[in-house]
């Protein structure tokens, strides 16, 4: 079922039902009109309660897509890309089931600190991942709506294999933290500066931490790039399927949902929100923060993600102030939806990595040589195979879109070292 439906079904629901009875109950043009008025003023009060409040309606249809309830990291995940991603699919087809052997396995640490929420005091809670290694390294991971942590932090195993510490912290009122409300961001990003001073406090001096978020995590970061006192140690962010402007999404999502209206719901919702959090849906505005960034980005998205449209990420790279170290990369053609990127491993983690080595080489890995050559010999084991014939036509297509990537990565000065283990365990498989 895709995210846009999943988000709006209860209240597509409620819209009809809440129509259904005002048409019987009208007897003037008039009344028909105040009655129709009160009832999507009425869906708008319940559509904020859902999708700002827990507990929520909401909440059984994302945790489908829990790692822990249906595997979301398999193999057959990889089937999603379209043409032009046959070697991505490949590594993928082998990195996904890796994720959550690793999501499983990994140790990881629970941190908290406190957060004021109208009036109240709340524990806020993040998940810590220790590199393999000690690394001064960390990537911060942001959370999207309502998804467990799993989910954001598979896809940061990117950052993982590059010897990173990972910090995945839980938006308010969502996973293990506290509070009732949840604010797109717009409150949660004050909390960050905190986080990372216990990032500094536990790697030391030089200490360093790229930002990384998808689709409301990816907001998030955005909201957090423009304050004053975010610690210089973040030396740049990386923003997936991120949003605009709240109240520009949430008119794209509910434009095409029968029987109500959406003037008078979103209306309804944003009073409900400006009472009960004093903010607007219009202040929660990515592409106006990220304003007063002074940081180095990667903005990401994909061509087929019909939940938040390539233009919302337009609008944050656009108005980004760093000229000479930002990016935007629009993935085209069929990769899988929204924040579904990172299925082109092949090109998502050598994308990132051309990146941070931009802004500052000591944010990636040098390339293990002896890894280069593992490459080359697994390589010309496989096509000797394929060449004597003694291998399956399926074979043969594992070793040409293997052998694909390969000649990709030994054609860059500096591929990277994840990739190069991918396509040397994808060889391997092809033929065995």
């Amino acid at each position: 079922m895709k995210l846009r439906y999943i988000w709006l079904l209860g209240l597509s629901l409620l819209g009809a039902g809440s129509t259904t009875t005002t048409v019987a109950a009208a007897d003037s043009t008039t009344l028909f009109t105040d009655a129709l008025n009160l009832a999507n003023t009425g869906l708008g009060n319940l559509a904020y309660t859902q999708i700002f409040k827990q507990p929520s309606i909401l909440n059984p249809f994302f945790a489908e897509y829990s790692p822990d309830k249906n595997g979301f990291f398999k193999s057959a995940s990889a089937n999603l890309l379209g043409p032009g991603y046959e070697s991505d699919r490949v590594l993928a087809k082998e990195e996904l089931p890796a994720i959550n052997s690793w999501l499983q396995t990994t140790p990881t640490q629970s941190w908290t600190q406190p957060f004021t929420e109208n009036g109240q005091t709340f524990q806020g809670h993040a998940t810590f991942i220790p590199a393999a290694q000690p690394s001064k390294l960390t990537v911060i991971v942001g959370q999207g709506y309502r998804t467990g942590w799993k989910i954001q932090t598979g896809f940061a195993k990117t950052f993982y294999d590059m010897g990173y510490n990972i910090l995945a912290i839980d938006a308010h009122a969502q996973n293990q933290a506290g509070g009732t409300t949840i604010s797109f961001g717009y409150k949660d990003k004050f909390d960050w500066p905190g986080w990372i001073n216990k990032i500094n406090a536990y790697t030391g001096p030089g200490s360093k931490q790229v930002l990384w978020g998808q689709s409301l995590g990816a907001a998030t970061i955005n909201q957090v790039e423009g304050l004053p006192n975010l610690p210089t140690s973040v030396k740049a962010a990386i923003s997936d399927a991120t949003i605009g402007n709240l109240e520009a999404l949430f008119n794209h999502l509910a434009q095409n949902i029968p029987f109500i209206d959406r003037v008078t719901a979103l209306a309804a919702i944003n009073h409900q929100l400006v009472m009960d959090q004093g903010f607007s849906l219009s202040d929660v505005s990515p592409q106006d923060s990220v304003k007063t960034s002074t940081m180095p980005e990667l903005v990401i998205t994909t061509q087929d993600d019909d939940f938040i449209p390539a233009a919302q990420s337009r609008a944050v790279f656009d108005n980004i102030p760093v000229t000479t170290k930002k990016q935007l990369w629009i993935l085209p053609g069929t990769v899988g939806g929204h924040t579904m990127a990172p299925l082109a491993n092949l090109q998502y983690t050598t994308h990132i990595q051309n990146f941070l080595r931009q802004v500052d080489p000591s944010l990636v890995p040098t390339t293990d040589n002896q890894l280069i050559e593992t490459l080359k010999t697994q390589l010309q084991v496989d096509n000797e195979r394929v060449a004597r014939g003694n291998i399956t036509p399926a074979a043969q297509e594992k070793v040409a879109a293997a052998t694909k990537a390969a000649n990709i990565l030994l054609t860059q000065s500096q591929p990277a070292n994840e990739s190069l283990r991918l396509v040397i365990r994808a060889l391997q498989q092809a033929i065995n």
